[in-house]
């Protein structure tokens, strides 16, 4: 048992070297080992603060910004993906007016006002953004290029 326990916890260990990870990545990787080892392993890792919901949500959430913003809705898929749980997304979700202060800071980054409507439209679609915001920040864009 002690050493299913060890084999587990290095396994456990060597998924959250790289990033942060979610308790059910870690969950997942732990699969070929008894329940109560795995239990024992997470709860080892928490109690060491080594493996924490929040810390790997905030860190999506950054590495998400700047040039590699995407929009809530694809930011909610990819948390979703990774197994985070549903009132950590909801708590770490930028507001509506941070969502529109992200798209506008990576619509200027990306493009010139001169750049093809469409274009740069298609851009912040395909990074998630609503289609009202896009539209919304565009107009104000270009007309401030005018």
């Amino acid at each position: 048992m002690q050493d299913d326990f060890t084999d587990a916890l290095k396994k456990a260990l060597n998924k959250l070297q790289a990033s942060e990870r979610f308790e059910s990545e870690v969950r997942a990787c732990l699969t070929v080992y008894e329940t109560d080892v795995v239990e024992e392993v997470l709860t080892y890792l928490e109690k060491h603060r080594l493996l924490s919901d929040e810390r790997a949500a905030e860190q999506t959430l950054r590495n998400r910004s700047g040039s590699k913003t995407v929009g809530r809705e694809r930011l909610v898929g990819e948390l979703e993906k990774r197994g985070a749980p549903s009132d950590i997304i909801d708590s770490i979700l930028p507001d509506a007016e941070t969502e529109r202060e992200r798209l506008r800071a990576l619509l200027q980054s990306k493009f010139q006002p001169t750049a093809d409507r469409g274009k740069a439209g298609r851009f912040l679609f395909s990074r998630g953004f609503s289609e009202d915001d896009i539209g919304s920040e565009l107009d104000a864009y270009l007309k401030d290029a005018d």
